[in-house]
């Protein structure tokens, strides 16, 4: 299930967003609300929900500070923001962070489920390229180690195959340890 949090200092929006949505029928769960960005800040590290309804103009932390201090922690975080001020200069801040959207109160719910979703399926698709790349590096890392142990050829230039798996050693003197079990390796052509 996906998991969202609502950050409004109005607590009647805040509430009417929570509860009059059909979130859960959607596969979406509401794993917090907060009534200013300070106070979400918590929430978020804690649940690391997948979007964040947010108010841009609330005390304390307004919604574009807390997406900013957000931007490096939470990086897949989609943001949506409401606001009840047709400011460009808010617009503008919101296009800066890449908010998912950026929608004008009083919102219709149906949309708002519907930007939810969108953002949603676009969450999924960044999620999954990146984890896709994460697991091909790690088995290229694996095939790496299987052929220099099988091959046990010291001539290979190690920093240039490392740089190649995108890996980056900054130092001027290396060593490294294969630890060998006895069982026979076989290199994977």
């Amino acid at each position: 299930m996906y998991k969202i949090i609502v950050v409004e200092d109005d607590r009647i929006i805040r509430r009417g967003i929570c509860q009059a949505i059909p979130w859960e029928e959607n596969g979406i769960m509401v794993v917090g609300e907060a009534s200013d960005g300070e106070m979400a800040l918590a929430l978020i590290e804690e649940h690391q929900p997948h979007v964040i309804i947010s108010d841009i103009n609330m005390p304390f932390l307004n919604g574009l500070e807390m997406a900013r201090k957000l931007k490096d922690t939470s990086p897949h975080t989609k943001f949506i923001f409401l606001t009840g001020y047709e400011d460009f200069s808010y617009a503008q801040q919101a296009i800066q962070l890449k908010a998912f959207d950026y929608l004008l109160k009083p919102v219709d719910s149906t949309l708002l489920l519907e930007k939810v979703k969108e953002a949603l399926v676009e969450w999924s698709k960044t999620f999954s390229k990146e984890q896709l790349l994460s697991e091909s590096r790690t088995m290229l890392h694996q095939n790496f180690f299987k052929k220099l142990m099988a091959s046990g050829e010291v001539g290979i230039d190690v920093e240039k195959v490392l740089a190649d798996l995108d890996v980056h050693l900054d130092g001027l003197f290396y060593s490294s340890i294969i630890v060998h079990d006895g069982r026979q390796v076989k290199a994977e052509q």
